[in-house]
């Protein structure tokens, strides 16, 4: 009973989601369910703009979809997509807040390709994480290293897919 009731509240997130962003859209409106994999998605959505090609224009999808593969084909087939953050329940917490004040708070120096805190603490970058997925889509997170001790007596670490950050909060705009 509790699965069900849970799958109506994730279904009323993703609808009233999907309401939000194409209320007043004159654009084709689809949704993508759990059921499909997410591989499924770039064969129907490619069929799909070759049936519609100018009605087509917007896509909102559940947080299952939301992945660098999926906003790199959406962006590259010109499509606006407005996916749900998989990590919507976790970024209302207050230690996801603070996390994420902290990381926004990170300065960029491009020159030297590392990050400085506020207290002027140096993240450098030490290496690359490349990740290939089943499709051969292949995904790079950065790792960036303090090498100061912090307050628990450890070395932070702070990982940053640019890909991913940069389309999550295009998503994220309306």
């Amino acid at each position: 009973m509790s699965s069900v009731i849970i799958d109506i509240e994730r279904l009323l997130s993703i609808l009233f989601y999907a309401y939000l962003y194409c209320i007043k859209s004159t654009s084709l409106f689809f949704y993508f369910c759990n059921i499909c994999l997410i591989t499924l998605q770039k064969p129907f959505l490619t069929n799909l703009l070759d049936k519609y090609p100018n009605k087509l224009n917007k896509i909102v999808a559940d947080a299952g979809y939301e992945n660098e593969e999926n906003y790199v084909f959406l962006a590259e087939k010109g499509l606006d997509s407005y996916i749900k953050p998989s990590n919507y329940k976790k970024s209302k917490t207050r230690k996801y807040k603070k996390d994420m004040e902290f990381r926004n708070s990170l300065i960029y120096v491009e020159k030297q390709d590392k990050y400085i805190s506020p207290e002027g603490k140096e993240y450098i970058r030490c290496k690359d994480k490349h990740t290939k997925k089943k499709s051969g889509y292949i995904s790079t997170t950065k790792t960036y290293r303090c090498f100061d001790w912090n307050t628990n007596g450890q070395k932070q670490k702070e990982y940053i897919s640019e890909t991913f950050q940069k389309y999550r909060e295009k998503s994220l705009k309306i």
